[in-house]
């Protein structure tokens, strides 16, 4: 975990949200099927830096072999220990016990929390996605589902690829970072609740990028960082 990388508007929403480096090891057992405990490791390890506990984690799965990428779940106590029970590009909790994780390497992560309601939802905004407007699907979810206020919404972007090397060529040729942004502005978030991290993982050689993988300008293996992200009990 780089600290510069880190959110810093936290205290004010009574929120955890870690996101981990290439130095915390992949964070995805495709990237070491022959090392499962290693990932394991690496995933016990970050998360227990974020002060939580992998027991009490649920991952956000996300697959890509249909045409919807606005699919949401909420947590239940069977989402626990990382397993991988419903495939989702979202999850949500109104439960302080449980944390979201979710790997990534160029997607974007987005955390919503309805600050008003203390509900928390992790959001896997990738190329697909953003295509699909799924920031605003992830907003929108919150509003039909929950009786969510936009403006008491609170986002957070992680670690994502820049326009440069990862155009949207179907919005645009816009960046992810500014579409999203841009959507969830569209959606009724305030742009002041809004905080975006500043790191490309293209071209920063502390993050995993897919793409630069595929690419052969990332050596070594394809691997995920994560973002951890759960409410405070007190």
């Amino acid at each position: 975990m780089i600290e510069k990388d880190q959110p810093t508007n936290l205290d004010k929403y009574k929120l955890t949200i870690a996101v981990s480096s290439l130095e915390d090891g992949t964070m995805t057992k495709r990237s070491l099927p022959e090392d499962i405990d290693q990932v394991i490791e690496n995933r016990q390890n970050f998360i227990a830096k974020a002060q939580g506990d992998l027991a009490r984690t649920a991952l956000v799965y996300v697959t890509f072999d249909q045409d919807d990428y606005c699919r949401y779940h909420e947590i239940t106590s069977s989402d626990m220990n990382l397993e991988t029970l419903h495939p989702a590009d979202a999850l949500v909790t109104k439960n302080k016990e449980i944390g979201i994780f979710l790997p990534l390497a160029d997607c974007c992560g987005v955390v919503l929390y309805d600050s008003a309601q203390e509900i928390l939802m992790v959001s896997h905004i990738g190329r697909q996605s953003v295509e699909q407007y799924g920031s605003v699907g992830s907003v929108q979810h919150l509003v039909n589902e929950y009786g969510t206020k936009p403006q008491d919404i609170y986002a957070w972007l992680s670690p994502t690829a820049g326009e440069g090397n990862y155009p949207i060529h179907k919005r645009g040729g816009r960046g992810l970072r500014d579409l999203i942004s841009n959507d969830l502005l569209y959606a009724g978030v305030q742009y002041s609740n809004i905080e975006m991290s500043e790191v490309d993982t293209t071209v920063d050689p502390n993050y995993y990028s897919h793409s630069e993988y595929l690419k052969g300008n990332q050596p070594g293996i394809d691997g995920r960082f994560a973002i951890y992200a759960s409410m405070k009990k007190y």
